[in-house]
């Protein structure tokens, strides 16, 4: 099963803002849900990077991940609502910060 065309995914990863390397394996985000679901979830964050106003979210991009990426837009990821809401508000101050 592969995962739909999202214009965010598996492309390679520009230099993030904390001079953490990234590689062409990065999974790239900018939906704060969708990271703080996998945070929640325990998947790690390696890196941002910022561009202008946009904030890109990085993750090692393991098969695990991929997986947790198919439940959560197919509806059928489960995390407790607590770990998201800590995560979601953490990520927000995060990429809002100026």
């Amino acid at each position: 099963m592969t995962i739909p065309h999202h214009p965010l995914r598996s492309q390679p990863a520009r230099t993030p803002n904390a001079g953490a390397a990234t590689t062409a394996l990065d999974y790239r985000t900018q939906s704060l849900y969708e990271a703080s679901y996998l945070l929640a979830n325990g998947f790690r964050l390696v890196a941002t990077n910022r561009a202008g106003l946009k904030t890109t979210l990085l993750f090692a991009d393991i098969p695990e991940l991929r997986q947790a990426v198919l439940d959560f837009y197919n509806g059928e990821g489960v995390v407790k609502a607590k770990p998201f809401v800590e995560c979601y508000r953490s990520l927000k101050d995060m990429v809002f910060q100026r």
